[in-house]
């Protein structure tokens, strides 16, 4: 291990042997993420769209919106904490609200979602993509399509038995996994 991984370590709640401690020490390192005030960064909790609008900003260096309106029945919903980054993500395209009007800034994100905020954060193209690698994906499913795009790029995996459960809440964890692997591609076309 690199000697500089003390901060991780400072985390109750993330063993070293963790299989996803190397991509949260990079995003630690990064800056986009951290941990709560109790020194937890809680890996098998869920992640809300509000906290992932925040991730997809700080690791695109997207400057955070001032005026902070946002438009949707539900706009308290967001924390005051993240309307910046939330309204920043609206704009950016990265987060869309749903049919009804809502935006659910606390609402948690599946699987599915956190392979669509990543792929549209990136601006990666889905138009080549027809048909899902996952046993468990439809080709008319609204999601197929990015998170096959994911899958290509190297930003997400699926389960052992050929599965991706997008509809599954995403953990924490795996969310900092998908994060981390669009930070070092988007490192790598930078280089």
């Amino acid at each position: 291990k690199p000697a500089d991984d003390d901060m991780a370590l400072n985390f109750s709640d993330l063993e070293a042997d963790d299989w996803a401690y190397n991509s949260i020490l990079n995003l630690v390192k990064k800056g986009i993420v951290s941990g709560d005030t109790v020194g937890t960064i809680r890996p098998d909790g869920n992640v809300t769209r509000e906290e992932v609008a925040k991730m997809m900003v700080v690791a695109r260096r997207f400057a955070i919106a001032q005026d902070t309106a946002i438009e949707a029945q539900d706009a308290d919903s967001v924390s005051d904490w993240a309307k910046g980054y939330f309204k920043t993500a609206i704009e950016k395209g990265i987060i869309n609200g749903y049919t009804d009007g809502t935006v659910r800034g606390t609402g948690a994100v599946n699987r599915a979602e956190m392979a669509t905020i990543i792929v549209r954060s990136i601006n990666a193209s889905i138009d080549s993509f027809n048909a899902s690698s996952f046993t468990d994906i439809t080709e008319d499913a609204w999601y197929a399509k990015y998170v096959e795009c994911a899958k290509t790029l190297g930003i997400v995996n699926g389960y052992q038995d050929g599965s991706f459960r997008g509809e599954d809440l995403v953990t924490r964890r795996e969310a900092f996994a998908m994060i981390e692997r669009m930070v070092r591609l988007l490192e790598a076309l930078e280089a």
